[in-house]
């Protein structure tokens, strides 16, 4: 009679090389990327998600056909030794599913998932409202805040004490009107920078809303592969049970 054991172990020897290099794959990424954004860690952490739970359902079957040996060895030429050896394999398999499992949900990686997921809500969406060029500009020369009176006034200084006085009053109004036409210019920067904040929140949230459903359709996408990929394999299993079967039954 075949040794069902043979088949099983094949298939949880698969899944179970397949999990430890993705385990591998998805420490290096939780450490080095952004969890909510990256596409290679969200599609790397569905991956492993899925195969674990393959090899949970091959594990099983094997657990049934060591403990189905384990109850009448000599009906399949084993001994204790042998039998020994394919329940540490099983225990071994376990301690690997369990410490990989136990990875995805500690403590750290919670931290870490949560740190990225605060990262991408509260990212600036950056806007320069004082480019450089503005600020390297050269400034005016005092002499073009001088108005033509407030020059001539300046060049005929040993003019007659009437014109002086004319002269004086004429610059009074000139600072005046130039003070009322700098304070109109301030306000209109303050306007400016306060509409340039409002701008900038609003595309900040759009970004954030953008990120949140990219995030959603992926995991959505993630979850119909899952389900693909859990069909195939149930699909692949029955296959192989059936060949069992149809092998057993020849054999009786």
């Amino acid at each position: 009679m075949q040794d069902p054991y043979v088949g099983f172990k094949h298939d949880v020897e698969d899944n179970l090389k397949m999990v430890k290099l993705l385990h591998h794959d998805w420490k290096s990424l939780l450490k080095e990327r952004n969890t909510t954004t990256d596409s290679d860690f969200l599609s790397t952490n569905r991956e492993l998600n899925t195969r674990i739970n393959t090899l949970c359902e091959d594990l099983a079957d094997l657990q049934d056909a060591v403990t189905m040996m384990t109850k009448n060895p000599s009906m399949w030429s084993l001994s204790q030794k042998e039998v020994k050896i394919r329940q540490e394999f099983v225990k071994l398999v376990q301690k690997t599913i369990k410490d990989t499992s136990n990875d995805l949900v500690c403590q750290a990686t919670k931290i870490k998932l949560e740190k990225d997921r605060r990262q991408v809500l509260i990212s600036p969406f950056s806007i320069d409202l004082y480019p450089d060029n503005l600020s390297s500009s050269p400034s005016p020369s005092p002499s073009s805040y001088l108005s033509p009176d407030r020059l001539s006034s300046t060049r005929g200084h040993a003019s007659s004490t009437p014109s002086m006085s004319y002269s004086t009053t004429n610059n009074s109004k000139q600072t005046q009107s130039k003070t009322g036409k700098d304070n109109n210019t301030q306000v209109s920067f303050e306007e400016q920078d306060k509409q340039l904040s409002i701008l900038s929140d609003t595309l900040a949230r759009i970004k954030t809303i953008s990120i949140t459903l990219s995030t959603t359709l992926d995991e959505d996408k993630g979850l119909l592969d899952d389900i693909d990929h859990s069909v195939d394999n149930t699909s692949n299993k029955l296959q192989r049970s059936d060949t069992r079967l149809k092998r057993l039954f020849r054999k009786l």
